[in-house]
């Protein structure tokens, strides 16, 4: 994972990329990137380490959204209580909070739904 330099008789290598930890020159191994903060993931995420230094965010329980961002999810219904600055369906706000509506429905009869 790091450039390698043939000298005379020997080698050098340069410094182990983002990621990864080791001086070069004996390998570089990759880091769990959940373990050592470099990730992506919102604080009401939970990170999980992939192959390499890669990683995926959930939203913890009573919270929905990407996993970048995740938001309260007062009804459990798969939509935040308050719109996230993302631009994925689980980013949209409830229409309503209190009251479980999975499809979004006009539960209230207020006229705010599909």
């Amino acid at each position: 994972h790091t450039k390698c330099i043939n000298t005379d008789g020997s080698f050098h290598c340069g410094p182990c990329p983002s990621g990864f930890v080791g001086n070069g020159d004996d390998g570089c191994v990759s880091v769990d990137p959940c373990s050592v903060g470099m990730h992506s993931c919102d604080v009401n995420a939970l990170c999980r380490a992939t192959s390499g230094t890669g990683h995926t965010c959930e939203c913890m329980v009573s919270y929905v959204g990407t996993g970048q961002h995740c938001g309260v999810d007062s009804d459990l219904d798969g939509y935040p209580d308050s719109r996230l600055p993302c631009q994925a369906s689980a980013c949209l706000q409830d229409n309503c909070p209190a009251i479980p509506n999975s499809g979004q429905e006009d539960q209230t009869g207020v006229g705010i739904g599909n």
